[in-house]
């Protein structure tokens, strides 16, 4: 296979999924952005985009020390990242998409996309845990994005004001901007763009919870209604590699007309089971329904 698809921006080849059976889209650009500047979505490039590897990660402080050597982020270090290469820098707004290896245009496959956590001062979109998610071996499509972080995405200065009008949160913008990259290119992958979730752990479900409450996404401002609909469709935490997780809390549907709370036992099911409960908000339909 030539892994190759033919998106608005443009072509882009892609590469065999770490996991059978799927195909991974590494280091997308979805847009550009200058220090204490917020981003402006990627339209088109020329030629065929290489997206055979992951893209460089947002600075954040494991860029400037061993961490072997820090004991108090030892645990972290040995899940995620121990033994991996990561690149930093200011130029960080890639993200990546995982498709089934059978995925074409038409299919309108379910959308996930996960935002890392890290506490808004690390972490990126491909550590192990997020380098090759399961989801495409059960017909969904998974996404996952860098942004900017620490200072590089959170600062607010009077004089940036001064320069845009307003100032602060660069990180979230960038996850704005990737999300509708995604809406306005995922059905070349054979997404669905009308069928996405937003979902993250730690600072990434910190994240969904800003992006749903953000007037950001009212339909009278830059985004449309069609996206208020889609992030208003989420869950918080959750492991993309795991398959026994249970989220803190699910929303259902686009009224978010069924929760479900941790340690809860859904009808039907014998253990909790993120990806029943992915089911769940897809079909619109309670598990055992």
């Amino acid at each position: 296979m030539d892994y190759i698809v033919n998106t608005p921006c443009g072509q882009l080849q892609g590469i065999a999924g770490s996991v059978p059976g799927t195909i991974a889209y590494k280091g997308i650009r979805y847009a550009t952005a200058g220090r204490w500047v917020y981003p402006k979505q990627v339209k088109s490039w020329e030629g065929v985009y290489d997206a055979t590897q992951y893209g460089a990660c947002s600075y954040q402080p494991r860029a400037f020390y061993n961490e072997e050597e820090n004991l108090k982020k030892i645990f972290y270090y040995n899940e995620f990242r121990k033994g991996e290469t990561y690149t930093y820098s200011e130029d960080c707004l890639f993200l990546n998409i995982f498709t089934p290896e059978t995925a074409k245009e038409g299919d309108k496959l379910p959308v996930l996309i996960y935002i890392h956590g890290g506490g808004f001062t690390g972490g990126c979109g491909h550590e192990k845990h997020f380098d090759g998610p399961v989801w495409p071996t059960k017909g969904i499509i998974g996404v996952t994005l860098n942004y900017r972080l620490g200072p590089m995405g959170f600062v607010c200065l009077p004089q940036l004001k001064e320069e845009a009008g307003f100032t602060g949160n660069y990180g979230l913008y960038d996850q704005m901007t990737a999300i509708q990259w995604v809406k306005d290119n995922i059905a070349a992958f054979g997404g669905d763009p009308d069928n996405m979730t937003i979902m993250g752990q730690s600072a990434g479900a910190a994240s969904v919870q800003l992006q749903c409450t953000s007037p950001m996404t009212d339909k009278d401002r830059q985004l449309s209604e069609q996206m208020v609909q889609y992030l208003c469709n989420f869950v918080r935490s959750g492991n993309p590699n795991s398959v026994g997780e249970l989220p803190t809390w699910i929303a259902s549907g686009k009224g978010q007309n069924r929760v479900l709370l941790l340690g809860e036992k859904p009808t039907g099911m014998g253990k909790p089971n993120l990806f029943k409960m992915i089911w769940t908000m897809f079909t619109n339909k309670a598990v055992g329904e």
